[in-house]
């Protein structure tokens, strides 16, 4: 996470071992656009910790995370994490304009005053993948 090449890259893709864990100090040093996490079959993704972090410091991030995997139960599983930590900022996501997975939690969660994070799962293109977005959104573009 300290090489040069991953700081610098625009989108970082990274395929995960099984059961390696990518904690919270290692996430906060991405500041790249977009981190694909690929092929992912383990939760190992401290995302809800993030969160919590950024929500605790009212520090804004700028990248957004998306965890591709094609493990229907593990994008319940993610989900259900952020029901039970966010629950109380599920929203009908009216503003976004993809296909979500049908029954499955939105949420917008506020940071700041400036900004929130979306969190929602969308069908893959690629052989019956699913994604989870962890998006950044700014306020101001909201109005």
């Amino acid at each position: 996470m300290d090489d040069q090449v991953v700081k610098t890259a625009e989108t970082l893709v990274m395929n995960l071992i099984h059961h390696e864990i990518v904690t919270v100090e290692k996430l906060k040093k991405l500041n790249n656009k977009t981190v694909v996490f690929e092929r992912v079959n383990y939760s190992g993704i401290d995302i809800v910790p993030l969160i919590k972090y950024h929500i605790e410091t009212k520090k804004a991030t700028g990248t957004t995370f998306m965890i591709l995997t094609g493990d229907e139960i593990l994008i319940s599983q993610i989900l259900l994490n952020f029901k039970l930590a966010f629950g109380e900022y599920r929203s009908a996501l009216d503003d976004v304009n993809e296909r979500f997975i049908p029954g499955s939690s939105k949420f917008s969660i506020p940071i700041n005053n400036e900004s929130r994070i979306q969190v929602y799962a969308i069908e893959a293109s690629q052989d019956g993948f699913y994604k989870i977005i962890v998006r950044p959104v700014s306020e101001v573009s909201r109005l």
